[in-house]
């Protein structure tokens, strides 16, 4: 079992891929759960001819945060959202990795601005400073 994201998010649609493997002689209809924090929010059938190999997928919406597992095994940990974005998910999935123009330090434009500012105050300071001494102040 698979998942599309590795760090999912609470409200974004996760794309689960199972792979099953019938060895024996018959096929046969396998029930699995999709549980969230251990509380199943939904249950899939996957048919496997006997000696074949089936892989399907699943779309899963993601409500709540907490450990997501498929038939028993963890798959992914869901985190809550950060930020509280208006933009739907996938808008905001793409927008997440571009850096913001507002942060403070350090390489935001707010940052560069103010890391200058501070920078030519401690120069002015230091030769004002050393100015001061030489004259005897």
């Amino acid at each position: 079992m698979t998942v599309n994201e590795t760090s999912p998010s609470v409200g974004e649609t996760v794309v689960i891929n199972v792979t099953a493997t019938n060895r024996g002689e018959a096929g046969g209809t396998y029930p699995f759960s999709v549980r969230l924090n251990g509380t199943s929010v939904a249950t899939h059938e996957l048919s496997v001819p006997a000696g074949d190999t089936v892989t399907r997928s699943y779309e899963q919406n993601l409500t709540a945060e907490g450990e997501l597992s498929v038939a028993g095994t963890p798959v992914a940990n869901v985190s809550a959202e950060s930020g509280g974005s208006l933009l739907p998910a996938s808008v905001a999935g793409l927008l997440s990795g571009l850096p913001n123009p507002l942060a403070l330090w350090p390489g935001g434009i707010v940052g560069t601005v103010l890391g200058a500012l501070v920078g030519l105050v401690v120069v002015v300071y230091s030769v004002l400073k050393a100015l001061a001494i030489y004259l005897g102040y």
